[in-house]
């Protein structure tokens, strides 16, 4: 039943000298193509991702748009690009030398009346409100999240979900086996800023309250429908630049009273609206319609809820996804690595790269709409015809590109005159401009990224 498994064999130092990836074919249905979004069944790029985290020595992550949570989603998700969580462990236990004196780190302790708390949720949030990383106390309430850029941080703790709810978001079983009974009977903290210095580690213990905080039962998917309702435990995505978009939080102990808002900057919503019953259960929903800025930053945000004085958390559980996917973050769109490169990660499709000799990086081809494997295929003025009443300048171009098109009428640097922006179309494109036919010209055609 399991969708997929990763043995790891470790010393008696902790240190892994043997691991096996395992996927289930027998009872799930796979698929490969990263551009069929409409495809149900479980992408196996994602998967792969998620337990090669294990392989690597990761447990799961309480960041609900991380790979490394313990719920995979069906179709293209999250999974499959790695989140900042992963990144810093990475580069934390992995990095290449020299790499730690660039990095810094937040460690501390969790307690409660003077008492550790085991199994106690710490996120740190960066300055635009995206929850970056995210950890649980060991025994002895301490926890460690390293391998962070240096920089200002918020840092929160939360608590776990209890064993015994069968809707829920991270339960201490879903970190991993150990945590069967964490220490749950407390109330969030409140933010705290620190700030992590270069090639530093920042100590930052936290207190938390004694109390029993609303549980969130599952999230509410983004649709543009409001009176449609789903239910889900994995988390919400949205993309840089969407509208009119509602969200919610499911929970058997919400009231009308209740506010829901979202963490971060670049990102607008209007009041909550309270629905009873929407599933004719326990179960209450509290949803607000909210806007994504096109220039708010990408990442995990998390929701947040507040009744009755106290706020609860859905750490990190709103993933702000970029218009154009770059799972390898290299810079590049992955649509037009795949689409060209069999090794869509190799050197050969690398954003500096020109595999076909032309002049041109595969960066520039993507901007200009051209092929990066093919030598004749750049951009490039093919021809320019002059008549007495107008002049046709014809390109090579590619469908979905825009290019401006300047020209002057002489060679000096700064006299380039913009006469149009024009969409390519897939070959060739061509433009005409009625004045200047009988006059000395000169023309320039420029990619717009």
């Amino acid at each position: 039943g399991t969708l997929a498994l990763t043995y790891t064999k470790y010393t008696a130092e902790n240190e892994i000298i043997e691991a096996d990836i395992v996927f289930n074919g027998h009872d799930y249905q796979w698929f490969t193509d990263s551009s069929d979004s409409a495809n149900t069944n479980y992408f196996v790029e994602a998967i792969a991702l998620h337990e090669i985290g294990h392989f690597l020595g990761l447990n799961h992550s309480p960041l609900g748009g991380a790979t490394m949570l313990q719920r995979g989603a069906r179709g293209l998700n999250t999974q499959a690009s790695l989140s900042t969580d992963e990144i810093a462990f990475a580069k934390s236990r992995y990095g290449t030398t020299g790499l730690a004196d660039t990095l810094s780190g937040i460690t501390g302790v969790v307690s409660l009346a003077g008492v550790p708390q085991y199994g106690a949720v710490v996120i740190a949030y960066d300055a635009h409100g995206r929850a970056v990383s995210g950890t649980v106390t060991i025994t002895g309430g301490s926890y460690e999240l390293p391998g962070l850029p240096p920089g200002n941080y918020s840092v929160q703790c939360t608590p776990l979900d209890p064993s015994n709810l069968a809707n829920r978001l991270v339960q201490g079983a879903d970190i991993s086996g150990e945590y069967s009974t964490p220490d749950t009977q407390f109330l969030p903290s409140s933010p705290v800023s620190v700030t992590a210095l270069a090639g530093a580690t920042s100590t930052l213990n936290i207190p938390v309250q004694a109390g029993n905080p609303v549980r969130f039962a599952g999230i509410r998917p983004a649709t543009t429908t409001p009176n449609f309702f789903s239910f889900r435990n994995t988390p919400a995505v949205l993309q840089v630049g969407q509208s009119n978009q509602t969200i919610g939080i499911y929970s058997t102990g919400l009231s009308p009273t209740a506010v829901l808002q979202i963490s971060g900057d670049g990102i607008s919503f209007g009041p909550t609206t309270y629905t009873a019953s929407p599933f004719g259960s326990s179960l209450r929903l509290v949803s607000i319609t909210l806007s994504v800025d096109a220039t708010a930053e990408p990442g995990m945000r998390s929701f947040m809820v507040t009744q009755n004085g106290e706020t609860t958390y859905g750490n990190g559980f709103l993933d702000i996804q970029p218009l154009t996917r770059d799972d390898n973050y290299d810079g590049l769109n992955d649509a037009f690595q795949r689409k060209y490169f069999s090794l869509w990660t190799g050197a050969n499709a690398a954003p500096e790269a020109d595999p076909d000799h032309d002049g041109f990086s595969n960066l520039q081809e993507y901007v200009a709409g051209t092929v990066p494997t093919n030598a004749s295929s750049l951009l490039r003025i093919e021809s320019i015809r002059q008549t007495l009443s107008d002049t046709t300048i014809t390109w090579q171009s590619g469908a979905g590109s825009k290019y401006h098109v300047l020209s002057q009428s002489d060679l000096a640097p700064a006299s380039w005159q913009t006469n149009a922006t024009v969409n390519g179309r897939e070959g060739l494109t061509t433009y005409t401009e009625s004045s200047g036919g009988g006059l000395t010209k000169f023309y320039r055609v420029v990619a717009i990224p």
